[in-house]
């Protein structure tokens, strides 16, 4: 099977294409979120339209893979990311996040502590911080 990206629309005209787009990988359809490099208000947007490509997918049916190379660390898109993570989990069956700098991994990893500790375990176990695309990609595939 091959790797290819196919670019489905997103919701939000704001969003450059490339933020939010489903893309398909050795058969498996991911839904790619794209924060490399976003500045926060892209970001925000980006988030907006994760929410909206999510809806009307079924329960546990999505594969989330994430990119934040480059992506610094803002307090709103971190208190959105933690929402949106929250809301949308019921529909996730798997979320690979890669290209983490060590503050965004700290703030990730505390949350899911958090949300552990409250015994919402679930975002735990559908979550994966991954160093590489491929490492992250193989991770969904397993899923």
């Amino acid at each position: 099977m091959e790797r290819n990206e196919s670019i489905m629309p997103t919701m939000n005209e704001e969003t450059p294409m490339h933020r939010v787009r489903w893309i398909q990988d050795l058969g498996k359809e991911i839904l790619f979120l794209d924060l490399k490099q976003a500045t926060t208000a892209e970001s925000l947007v980006a988030l907006d339209d994760f929410k909206q490509n999510l809806r009307d997918r079924p329960q546990r049916s999505v594969l989330l893979l994430s990119d934040v190379t480059g992506a610094g660390y803002d307090s709103s898109v971190s208190a959105r990311w933690k929402s949106e993570s929250i809301a949308c989990a019921p529909l996730i069956r798997g979320s690979a996040i890669y290209g983490m700098s060590g503050m965004i991994r700290v703030s990730l990893r505390g949350f899911l502590e958090v949300q552990r500790l409250m015994g919402l375990n679930r975002l735990a176990d559908i979550q994966k911080f991954c160093k590489t695309r491929p490492e992250a990609l193989a991770w969904l595939h397993q899923r």
